[in-house]
């Protein structure tokens, strides 16, 4: 009755003990030549990743100067521009320039002061763009275009700069600080300026900001000296406006020209190299004739 072959004759019973033990399914290697950095070779890393940072630091820095300057250049075209409107909309008569914080029927392009003038004359944004006080305020409503980017000048009390700009005095002077040459020509409209060769004519001057004072930028004619100091904020070099609209940089060689020169914030630094204090004399007015 039952068939001769069942379905599990033949089959082998299997025991634990036949049982061979699971292992990893990927066969282990040994792999002498594998191995972590010591700290020798750590730190030659770090010391060429070191190098490779100084090296480039300068050119980063240099970059984000550049920067800055561009930024400068077009406030001093801002600048330029609404001293040329300013003569346009007034008769071909210049901005009014010199030095006071006084209240004028006709005011100076900015007002400002002396050092001995009082804190306010560097930190008040009021004698920047108050029409009280400053001539341009209809054309310049934003203080910042006053103030040069790389400029860090503090005031007495930790109270930053305002403005970085000055005017050539020979320009339209009402009220000088001091004694203008006579034996050079002073400017008061358009009309003389275009017939003295405006391309080569100052105007408005970046200044280094322990020298900067008053709305005007003093020249010492005559001898090898600074009264006031241009700004060499952009990679050693300063940033001029010209009285035909254009911009300017220029790189000084003079020592005495160092940036945020704190140690001689005096008036009539004598100039180490004549070069540049020559420069800027050339192009501060025209011999009279």
């Amino acid at each position: 009755m039952f068939p001769e072959s069942l379905p599990w004759q033949g089959i082998r019973t299997v025991h634990a003990s036949d049982v061979t033990p699971a292992t990893d399914a990927s066969p282990r290697h040994d792999c002498p030549g594998r191995r972590g950095f010591t700290l020798i070779e750590l730190l030659v890393v770090v010391a060429v990743i070191a190098i490779l940072a100084g090296l480039l630091m300068p050119t980063l820095s240099q970059a984000r100067e550049s920067a800055r300057r561009i930024q400068c250049t077009g406030n001093v075209k801002q600048l330029n521009l609404a001293w040329l409107l300013y003569a346009q909309d007034n008769g071909d008569r210049l901005v009014p320039n010199g030095t006071d914080v006084a209240v004028r029927t006709v005011p100076l392009w900015v007002a400002g002061n002396s050092h001995q003038g009082g804190l306010g004359a560097f930190t008040n944004r009021t004698l920047l763009v108050d029409r009280r006080y400053s001539a341009f305020s209809a054309t310049i409503g934003n203080a910042a275009v006053y103030k040069c980017p790389s400029d860090r000048g503090i005031a007495v009390g930790r109270h930053q700069y305002v403005r970085s700009y000055a005017l050539n005095s020979y320009l339209n002077n009402v009220a000088p600080s001091g004694p203008l040459s006579t034996a050079h020509l002073r400017f008061s409209t358009l009309a003389e300026v275009q017939r003295a060769d405006p391309s080569a004519l100052l105007t408005f001057l970046d200044v280094d900001w322990p020298s900067l004072c008053m709305p005007e930028f003093r020249f010492e004619l005559g001898r090898a000296a600074y009264f006031h100091r241009p700004a060499s904020y952009h990679n050693r070099s300063g940033v001029l406006g010209m009285a035909d609209g254009h911009v300017e940089s220029r790189r000084w060689r003079d020592p005495s020209l160092r940036p945020n020169n704190t140690r001689d914030n005096r008036h009539g630094t004598v100039a180490r190299i004549p070069t540049d204090v020559q420069w800027l004399q050339e192009r501060a007015t025209r011999p009279a004739r």
